[in-house]
């Protein structure tokens, strides 16, 4: 195969608004993509099971679709991976940057039947199965429905993209349930806590009133024909489910599940160390030491802040002079009232000198540039978030306490989520399992009456 990781980043970053609309359909497998080409209507899987009623959203190796079980008379979510996606997962591609995947065991794993509360706080897989289009193989995932993620609500019901502290307790309790369970008991680490792969969830009874309200009331929605590289498409919009309003769920009711375990890793059958979005890139995972689960809880840290803001806690912009990833240090170093890595840390580090000298200073960021300032610092420039607006200072006070017990830029010292689940901040939330007709009994999810 040709090598993509240069030709697909510089597609990925710069053509999608000005070629295409969602995914970038044209773009094939020598590019590092060939997405399956899906209609309304098609029907996939075993003796055509599943038919495809709404695309629910897409990513860079994945598009998602609202599917109806046929045969047991059941909604679910379907993701197809793209044919340079499914090779991923299969372990057939040989190039820096693009290591082999391994969402399908890691979500059989997740899956398992379990006592676990947190369990209940990660998407669960039903199913998967293969199509082949001109495209190549596809491997399709079949997931229960959950409605739209943080990245979309916050866009419809934050102030300013913050939300109040209460809300954000609610959400962090439950992604710290969801995490304690993969990390303890199915030795997983997600790698990609991010709004985005965070769904909200309810009851089956409201799942299916969303749904129908999406199948009766909003019409299959599509972008203008367009012509890419020669070939004609009517690209489908991503329409998730509905937010239901607040006088039918209380937002004290929304259920957290963590989903997308494309980048997830087993922590003792790791397959890459470049892991996690920059801006929630670990101290460890960019000096290249050797990490582990921890990193989950540093990306916890910077959404909780973020979800109390609307603000990312920290930049990673390259400059002419240095970096994403130096900026990125630097910047972490700063809230740590730091300008150069620990002595014990940086004698751990293998090869940084593109990042580090000798001493433990940035190389080619001053220390006359940098500004160590605390949390609390940092926190006050958001005079409008809820949390400085509307809270008491001993609320404040409990949350940066939460986050700098995330925040602990020696992986040793950072709690576990188990650890978190106990931090007086989240004392008084309590999560209420969902009531869902998607049952498991023994290897098999059934719909119960």
């Amino acid at each position: 195969m040709t090598s993509s990781s240069a030709l697909t980043q510089k597609i990925y970053l710069t053509d999608f608004e000005s070629q295409f609309d969602e995914e970038p359909f044209t773009h094939d497998l020598s590019l590092g993509f060939g997405y399956a080409n899906i209609r309304i209507g098609d029907r996939l899987g075993p003796d055509n099971q599943f038919e495809i009623l709404r695309k629910l959203g897409w990513g860079m190796y994945a598009t998602m679709w609202l599917v109806e079980d046929h045969q047991q008379g059941r909604f679910l979510a379907l993701k197809i991976l793209t044919a340079y996606g499914t090779l991923l997962e299969r372990g057939a591609v040989n190039e820096p940057g693009h290591p082999h995947t391994q969402e399908l065991d890691i979500m059989q794993k997740v899956s398992t039947p379990t006592s676990d509360p947190g369990a209940n706080n990660c998407m669960k897989l039903i199913d998967s199965f293969y199509i082949t289009r001109d495209t190549n193989d596809h491997l399709c995932l079949l997931t229960e429905v959950a409605g739209p993620n943080l990245e979309g609500v916050r866009a419809m019901v934050a102030t300013d993209g913050a939300f109040p502290s209460k809300f954000v307790k609610l959400f962090v309790k439950q992604i710290c349930l969801a995490l304690n369970y993969p990390h303890t008991e199915c030795r997983v680490v997600h790698t990609d806590i991010k709004p985005s792969n965070l769904l909200l969830a309810f009851d089956s009874s409201i799942t299916e009133e969303l749904i129908n309200i999406l199948l009766e009331h909003r019409s299959v929605q599509t972008y203008p024909m367009r012509t890419v590289d020669g070939v004609k498409m009517e690209a489908f919009v991503s329409q998730p489910l509905p937010l239901p309003g607040f006088d039918d769920v209380d937002p004290v009711n929304w259920v957290i599940k963590v989903a997308d375990f494309g980048s997830a890793q087993f922590i003792d059958r790791r397959t890459t160390d470049r892991v996690q979005p920059v801006q929630l890139r670990a101290p460890e995972v960019v000096l290249g030491l050797d990490w582990n689960e921890k990193i989950d809880i540093w990306s916890l840290g910077c959404l909780t802040f973020e979800l109390l803001t609307g603000k990312n806690l920290y930049e990673a912009s390259p400059s002419s002079q240095w970096s994403s990833e130096e900026n990125l240090l630097a910047a972490q170093l700063e809230t740590h009232l730091l300008t150069r890595v620990p002595p014990h840390l940086h004698a751990q580090c293998k090869d940084v000198s593109l990042l580090l000298n000798q001493d433990g200073s940035l190389r080619n960021i001053p220390e006359d540039m940098m500004y160590p300032k605390t949390l609390a610092d940092v926190l006050s420039v958001y005079k409008k978030a809820p949390i400085n607006l509307d809270d008491p200072l001993s609320e404040q006070e409990l949350a940066l306490s939460f986050i700098e017990r995330c925040l602990a830029l020696d992986a040793r010292e950072r709690d576990t989520a188990a650890e978190l689940l106990q931090h007086p901040w989240l004392n008084q939330i309590s999560c209420r399992p969902l009531r869902s007709r998607l049952q498991l009994q023994g290897d098999n999810v059934v719909v119960s009456e």
